[in-house]
């Protein structure tokens, strides 16, 4: 894939989050919050124009230390989500590779994110449920801290 240019959704730089920490509540079903009624997010996004985009597969330089990532391939075994068994399954995989790669004593793995590119309008979900399928993420991190 040849490098392009993007334009991407950012966090927004602003002077609240020097303050108050930006934040988002995921209520689940059983929690009595009306959306409508509580503040659930400060997010506040900001769009930044010809952001090089580049193929990583191709940088044979990248290192864990040195940027905070490394490109590692790994073919899963899961090929489908059908099931919770499927994430269940999935989770314990990427463990194992991880702990293999790191030589680590024990890898946890909180979550799997399920995403299509679409947007779901929806007030509620049931945020513990290994099979709820989301939308694109957003709001990459501006890289201060």
């Amino acid at each position: 894939m040849p490098p392009i240019r993007a334009t991407l959704q950012f966090v927004a730089d602003i002077p609240l989050y020097e303050v108050e920490k930006p934040y988002m509540v995921l209520p689940g079903r059983d929690q009595d919050i009306d959306p409508e009624d509580e503040r659930l997010s400060n997010l506040k996004f900001e769009s930044h124009d010809n952001i090089l985009i580049e193929d990583m597969r191709n940088m044979r330089a990248l290192s864990l230390s040195g940027n905070g990532f490394e490109y590692l391939q790994h073919k899963s075994q899961i090929h489908t989500f059908q099931e919770p068994g499927d994430v269940k399954d999935y989770k314990h995989e990427t463990q194992e590779m991880l702990a293999a790669r790191f030589d680590a004593v024990k890898v946890i793995t909180y979550e799997v994110r399920l995403r299509k590119n679409q947007t779901f309008a929806r007030n509620e979900f049931d945020y513990f449920d290994p099979m709820l399928v989301e939308g694109p993420a957003v709001g990459a991190h501006n890289g201060k801290s």
